[in-house]
């Protein structure tokens, strides 16, 4: 562990603190934010093995870009490459994906798939590069590819959408911290459903209170989805 720091930051009426640290066993600088003893939402930025004095620097910019959007402040955004799909998409959605280009690539379908997901990292890039990759009269196996895909950005859309009722909730279990927590778990799983938002959020939780928030998100995204007010 090249270098740790901790911090307490007040924010509104409460005291958050703020440790951030290196593994080197993982490759991840760590922030771990804190209310009252417990970890309420941890971070992580994946460096690698540098020199420590480049460790470090990530150490204390990593600890700063944490501090600016716990309290709000403006900093230069933290630069990470996104994730691929492949990394992002249920299994679910990626076998299904691979039965549709089976009847057209056979055995080779999972090693196609598995190359474009990994070379993409938004739905539009990846349907571009299936577009580029199936003959010119396998038309309605894109359309089956591009409607699994939208499937999955018409739910980050309705994630941002009900935003506000979201984090009321958020509010209850994590506090001003919430709007962090909120805005992790759709990039993480931008690509993943209700259910991988759902999961990516209830990740800094533990017992009843993991289990509780998950069935209180679930429950609301069936009244939304039942047209329910």
């Amino acid at each position: 562990m090249a270098l740790t720091i901790n911090q307490d930051v007040k924010v509104g009426g409460s005291v958050y603190h703020v440790q951030t640290e290196y593994y080197k066993t993982s490759g991840n600088v760590v922030s771990s934010i804190f209310k009252d003893g417990v970890a309420v939402k941890t971070l992580k930025k994946q460096v690698g093995d540098l020199p420590e004095e480049e460790l470090d620097q990530e150490v204390k910019s990593f600890h700063n870009f944490v501090i600016s959007r716990l309290t709000g402040t403006k900093a230069v955004k933290e630069e990470s490459k996104p994730e691929s799909l492949l990394a992002r998409l249920p299994e679910e959605i990626v076998e299904t994906i691979i039965r549709e280009l089976h009847p057209v690539f056979g055995v080779a379908a999972n090693l196609v798939v598995e190359d474009i997901l990994s070379s993409a990292t938004t739905a539009d890039e990846a349907l571009k590069l299936f577009e580029e990759e199936l003959p010119a009269d396998a038309g309605a196996v894109l359309e089956n590819i591009r409607e699994v895909l939208d499937t999955t950005k018409n739910t980050v859309s309705m994630i941002l959408e009900k935003e506000g009722e979201i984090l009321k909730l958020l509010g209850e279990y994590f506090g001003v911290v919430a709007g962090l927590v909120f805005s992790d778990a759709l990039e993480e799983s931008a690509e993943g459903g209700f259910e991988g938002f759902v999961e990516a959020v209830i990740s800094d939780l533990e017992g009843n209170q993991r289990e509780e928030l998950k069935s209180k998100l679930l429950d609301l995204y069936k009244s939304w989805t039942e047209g329910k007010s």
